[in-house]
């Protein structure tokens, strides 16, 4: 190669990164426009230029994080800004799917490269989701932060990856929340959530520890054949009507310590392959326990079931 041709490749990509920088730079004065038009042709650039450089990646994942937060504290007018927050969400969830679908046809899913989407940092913490969320599919690599966040109208996580710690403590879930079929892969924690009805977590996996301490569930929320392969901590958490958790497996220490339950609380075929306790914990009506095993001695605060079940 002469030297003219290196000369030539040299400063085309020294064009090229003045260029994405500039178009970084507007991109991001743009974020505070009065006008959404022009919010939202910035977002469109801030995601081109994160797909075009890694090093910018990081940076715009976190300004996006944070004018998503900015939005939920200061905004006087949800129905305006509704439509950029899904831009921006929608924007997250395409590529974290697309990523993983890739990485799945290549038989290499799970594995984590410095590159991916994946494996940047997310903070969304006391973000307001004033429209319905869907990061069905998604892959976290990373810790990923939603402590705090409402979903006004609902979020679907549904067949989602966390690879490592998710933290939704003090999150507020709208009618319809669906973790189904989810791997929690280190540590969850669901403290002081509230949930609206119809809250799906089955055939879910928590590999880490898992805690739902203090939760208030609203009607029909579902743990039917999930798996706990760690201690997981419902105490002091209410559930309302229809609380199934038939086929769950709890393979540690389980505490449903001082949960309130309502009508139709169900645990059949439920195991218990560790200590598990309810003590202080109460039900609108008799729990449904037919099939339900305990390992050890039977679950502290639970009437045992009768001798010819």
């Amino acid at each position: 190669m002469s030297a003219a041709v290196v000369l030539w490749k040299k400063e085309k990509a020294r064009k090229t990164a003045m260029a994405l920088n500039e178009k970084y730079e507007n991109a991001i004065d743009l974020l505070i426009s009065s006008s959404s038009s022009s919010r939202a042709g910035a977002i469109l650039d801030l995601f081109d230029v994160a797909d075009a450089s890694v090093d910018y990646r990081q940076l715009i994942i976190d300004a996006l994080c944070a004018y998503l937060r900015t939005l939920s504290s200061d905004t006087d007018n949800p129905s305006v800004e509704a439509p950029i927050q899904t831009m921006i969400l929608n924007g997250f969830s395409l590529r974290l799917r697309a990523e993983r679908e890739e990485l799945r046809a290549q038989g290499k899913e799970g594995l984590a490269f410095p590159d991916l989407w994946s494996q940047c940092d997310f903070d969304f913490h006391g973000a307001i989701f004033y429209e319905r969320v869907d990061l069905s599919s998604t892959s976290w690599g990373k810790p990923v932060d939603f402590s705090g966040v409402s979903f006004d109208k609902g979020v679907g996580f549904q067949n989602t990856h966390f690879a490592v710690d998710a933290n939704f403590s003090e999150a507020k879930f709208g009618n319809s929340t669906w973790f189904d079929e989810v791997v929690f892969g280190g540590q969850v924690r669901f403290d002081s959530a509230l949930f609206g009805d119809g809250t799906w977590f089955d055939e879910s996996i928590f590999v880490g520890p898992a805690h739902f301490d203090y939760c208030r569930f609203g009607k029909r929320p579902v743990f039917a054949g999930s798996h706990f392969r760690s201690d997981v901590s419902f105490t002091d958490a209410s559930f309302g009507s229809h609380a199934w958790f038939d086929e769950t497996v709890f393979d540690q220490k389980a505490s449903f310590n001082k949960a309130s339950f309502g009508a139709d609380a169900r645990f059949a075929l439920c195991q218990f392959r560790n200590e598990a306790s309810f003590d202080g914990s109460s039900f609108a009506a008799p729990p449904f326990l037919e099939g339900m095993e305990s390992a050890n001695s039977w679950p502290t605060g639970i009437p045992p079931l009768p001798a010819s079940a």
